[in-house]
């Protein structure tokens, strides 16, 4: 999907109709807001909706401040990693054999 320049692009996966968007990015209001234009243009051209209350976000910055103002401008829940999806860990490191 491509995006304009003012805009992070994003990578994605896409399973059925869960998707998975990983960001690098500063946190600020003006990226977050961003991300969530993408995510309505993503609905608005792909029919799929995303559903808030099965939304979750993930970040390596879990300071109660900077998980509220993610929360206050996505409106979806903080998620902790690690956590399984299909069966496979979804981790931040590499796993130890």
């Amino acid at each position: 999907m491509a995006s304009p320049q003012v805009y992070l692009s994003p990578s994605r996966i896409l399973y059925n109709d869960d998707i998975f968007v990983f960001c690098r990015g500063r946190g600020d209001n003006k990226s977050l807001r961003n991300l969530s234009i993408f995510l309505k243009t993503y609905d608005d051209f792909s029919g799929q909706y995303v559903n808030n209350s099965k939304s979750s976000f993930f970040t390596m910055d879990n300071s109660a401040r900077f998980v509220t103002k993610i929360q206050r401008i996505l409106s979806y829940s903080h998620g902790c990693l690690p956590f399984n999806y299909l069966g496979v860990s979804i981790l931040v490191s590499v796993p130890k054999c």
